[in-house]
């Protein structure tokens, strides 16, 4: 079992989601989805591009510490564009500090594929746990 599924196993959490991680993805909704338009493929393309290095073998990569911030990740081909999503977030980041930029964003990528009529999934991340 690799380190993803034993860390979701020994969570034991369900789909309930706690009041502040529901307000949360309220300001990301009101965040991605606008007068001026639907962010929501964005938000998914970041939070995929961010995780998207993961290993279960190991636990390496994904979108711990947020990388993509950086060089040179920030200027990677593969990321062009996604600095706009990662700037309509960063309020939201500044306003829960408490919160990772990884699970932010990671969040942010879950709540949009809900936003876009996908499945409800279940989400583990290191923030609103009890």
């Amino acid at each position: 079992r690799g380190l993803f599924s034993r860390l979701v196993h020994e969570a034991n959490f369900n789909m309930s989601t706690s009041p502040q991680e529901a307000g949360l993805k309220g300001e990301i909704r009101s965040t991605i989805v606008t007068s001026k338009g639907n962010a929501c493929p964005i938000a998914v393309r970041l939070a995929w591009h961010a995780s998207g290095t993961f290993d279960s073998s190991d636990g390496s990569g994904g979108s711990d510490g947020a990388t993509m911030r950086f060089a040179p990740e920030s200027t990677d081909g593969a990321n062009a564009g996604l600095e706009i999503m990662r700037n309509m977030l960063k309020p939201l980041k500044a306003a829960h500090p408490e919160l990772s930029t990884a699970d932010l964003w990671t969040l942010a990528g879950h709540t949009a594929v809900e936003i876009s009529g996908g499945p409800q999934v279940a989400f583990f991340h290191c923030a609103y746990r009890g």
